[in-house]
């Protein structure tokens, strides 16, 4: 086989690819790399062999690949919303994109935002995950960092952010803990102390929901012996639990 010079790899160069240019100062094999520069004015390493294979400019290639879907990530570009949607749709508003029908769109979770809006793989991965209870956290779908840190359910596992629990707030135990103060004199039967004092119940609301409004039930504490208190086992908040009484 006759050898190839560099002066043909220069003309065979412009005649495969209009506009690329050899930019070898000298040609050795088909396996050695050497410098090529697009029509773009892209300066990029090749070898030969990859040339005549059809591999070109690297950065005129992502570009061509991030313009055609913003989602794609290699192999088979199957529709973005076909593969997706049917997952979450139970649970999230989705869309196809009005723009391309193949693009997923999903609402922002932020109650004061809904904007629609095309979300990264990586995020729909992990809502899915979330959803199907082998992540951690939400993972929920959020436009913006802003949206995120605003809204009123991120990062909360249980309550809403600025939400106040008033299931344990009954009137009758208010006036059931200024009698036990009075009582005893407003000061904390341990300790002597009268300030920050608070009625502590004997036995938790739980135990004996119908006993829990007798004064005698209650002792008044300060704060730091009713830490000291709550922290004997029996006393815990731990074992106070419903659940925990229920076992």
């Amino acid at each position: 086989m006759k050898k190839l010079t560099l002066g043909f790899i220069r003309q065979r160069t412009k005649e495969i690819a209009g506009g690329h240019e050899c930019l070898a100062l000298e040609y050795i094999n088909a396996q050695t790399k050497y410098n090529n520069k697009c029509d773009k004015g892209h300066i990029y390493v090749i070898t030969w062999n990859n040339f005549q294979q059809g591999r070109r400019c690297p950065v005129c290639w992502n570009k061509k690949r991030i313009k055609k879907s913003p989602n794609w990530r290699g192999g088979v570009n199957k529709s973005w919303y076909t593969t997706y949607a049917y997952q979450i749709n139970w649970i999230e508003k989705v869309r196809r994109d009005p723009k391309n029908k193949n693009w997923l769109q999903v609402k922002c979770t932020n109650l004061e935002c809904k904007k629609w809006f095309t979300p990264k793989r990586r995020n729909v991965d992990d809502r899915i995950k979330a959803i199907n209870e082998k992540g951690t956290g939400e993972n929920r779908f959020y436009c913006s960092e802003e949206c995120k840190q605003s809204c009123s359910i991120f990062n909360q596992s249980k309550y809403p952010k600025g939400f106040h629990n008033t299931d344990n707030n009954r009137p009758d135990q208010n006036d059931w803990a200024e009698m036990v103060k009075e009582r005893d004199n407003h000061e904390c039967q341990r300790c002597g102390c009268k300030k920050d004092i608070i009625a502590h119940h004997i036995e938790g609301l739980n135990v004996n929901p119908i006993m829990s409004a007798d004064i005698d039930m209650g002792i008044t504490l300060c704060k730091k012996c009713d830490k000291l208190a709550h922290s004997e086992i029996g006393c815990r908040p731990v074992d106070l639990t419903k659940r925990e009484l229920c076992n």
